[in-house]
């Protein structure tokens, strides 16, 4: 009876640690990134990103406006016995678009980078786990998520296009294609963007935790960005 009691209270012990070490805030974004917010710096478009049309020439460069973008996840998982929806997002994402006078096809993607340890749900300890046991994005190496476009396909009857390229997640590197659109004023460009992801191709497992009888596999993933002109050729 005595072994029975010190087991119940060293689990208790090691579920209130367990408990804590999820409950703590996830670690800033580095020195090196810029808070949400502020002007982005032009990042280099990679010359192997590819465009549908390559006439006109390219000469605008939009620059994606962190404050007014937001990605956002969705995960269905069984949470204390009812089915829930997990909901995760960021406005931290960074990236360019070069872009033709007035054309909303005539487009060419760069790379895009969001910060996983900003990422938020409704829990703090949820953040904790995605940020310590499933992204793992407080290990400088997996900070960020990037997306490397690589071939943009429109629709022949419809204004939708597929933007399709390779994405990171936690050192794992898997083709990915995200459907949308792109419309634009005159001096912004706001796409709308989704996919569907299998989390099991990146590697990430669920840690186990008492009250979360499953968590799906799949993973729908939406970008909704506001990209303001910075530079005309």
């Amino acid at each position: 009876m005595k072994t029975t009691i010190i087991v119940i209270i060293g689990l208790a012990a090691l579920g209130a640690v367990g408990y804590l070490y999820l409950a703590q805030p996830v670690a800033p974004p580095s020195a090196t990134n810029l808070p949400m917010g502020e002007p982005l710096p032009p990042e280099p478009l990679p010359a192997a990103s590819s465009t549908a049309a390559t006439t006109p020439e390219l000469t605008e460069t939009f620059v994606i406006d962190g404050a007014r973008s937001r990605v956002e996840f969705r995960i269905d998982e069984v949470l204390r016995g009812e089915d829930f929806t997990a909901v995760g997002a960021t406005r931290d994402l960074t990236g360019e678009i070069a872009a033709a006078p007035g054309a909303t096809t005539s487009l060419r993607f760069g790379r895009i980078k969001v910060n996983a340890r900003t990422l938020k749900t409704d829990s703090q300890q949820r953040d904790g786990a995605i940020a310590r046991l499933i992204l793992k994005s407080e290990d400088p190496a997996n900070e960020f998520i990037v997306f490397d476009p690589t071939d943009l396909t429109l629709a022949t009857s419809t204004s939708e296009m597929t933007l399709s390229g390779n994405l990171t997640v936690s050192g794992v590197t898997k083709p990915v294609a995200f459907t949308g659109n792109v419309s634009r004023n005159a001096s912004q460009l706001l796409g709308q963007f989704q996919t569907t992801l299998k989390r099991s191709d990146f590697n990430l497992e669920i840690p186990s935790v008492p009250f979360v009888a499953s968590v799906a596999d799949l993973v729908k993933v939406k970008v909704n960005f506001v990209a303001v002109l910075a530079l005309t050729n």
